[in-house]
């Protein structure tokens, strides 16, 4: 049974146990206490990386050739890069180029190391306020990789001015539809009409410890 809540509020005291509520038309009651990321920064899990700049792919789907990655240096068992969202931003000022969207694909097999084509930016960002981030994920550019099936990830921007592209950014909600498993990466490219367009690509991740299955 549970207890049915109306208007208002409950004040419940500490280590007191109660039914669980139910709305007048007999629905369970759940009021979330508090914003959907709080609790993940609150226990510092919450972090963001920005790679180096790459050029954009022609106006095609990617196979073999990555423009970013982001991989899981975590020893097998350890933590998870749960991801909330990816964000590109252009760089370039001259770019023939209107329309960008962005791939994606999750490489299936496992790598020792992070690719050859490491990142000079190696910063990873706290949302949080940790000063140090001692997680696995780390990034790099132009990468090869086996083509395990790309997909695209949000919608695409358009701007009209062909040669004042600089600073367009695409934003993609993920939400935790992406996990990247400890050896694992998550390669990124954005597409346009041509490859004269170049950016930098922003991951943000939960890193916890998960029981991964399969």
């Amino acid at each position: 049974m549970g207890r049915v809540r109306g208007e208002g509020l409950s004040d419940y005291g500490t280590g007191t146990d109660m039914p669980i509520s139910i709305t007048r038309d007999g629905s369970v009651l759940n009021v979330p206490s508090a914003s959907v990321y709080e609790e993940a920064a609150r226990l510092g899990q919450l972090w963001a990386k920005t790679s180096d700049s790459a050029a954009c792919i022609a106006a095609a789907l990617p196979t073999t050739s990555a423009a970013h990655t982001f991989w899981n240096g975590n020893a097998v068992g350890g933590k998870s890069a749960v991801v909330e969202a990816v964000a590109w931003t252009c760089l370039t000022t001259e770019a023939a180029a209107t329309m960008f969207n962005i791939w994606a694909m999750l490489d299936v097999s496992a790598d020792t190391a992070q690719a050859a084509t490491a990142d000079t930016a190696t910063k990873v960002s706290s949302l949080s306020g940790i000063t140090t981030y001692t997680g696995g994920i780390t990034s790099s550019h132009t990468v090869t990789v086996v083509n395990g099936g790309w997909f695209p990830l949000g919608t695409h921007i358009w701007s009209a001015a062909l040669t004042a592209t600089k600073g367009a950014t695409i934003f993609v909600p993920i939400n935790g539809m992406i996990v990247i498993r400890p050896g694992h990466a998550l390669a990124i490219s954005i597409g346009c009409v041509d490859t004269t367009a170049a950016g930098m690509t922003t991951l943000f991740w939960r890193e916890k410890q998960l029981t991964m299955q399969g």
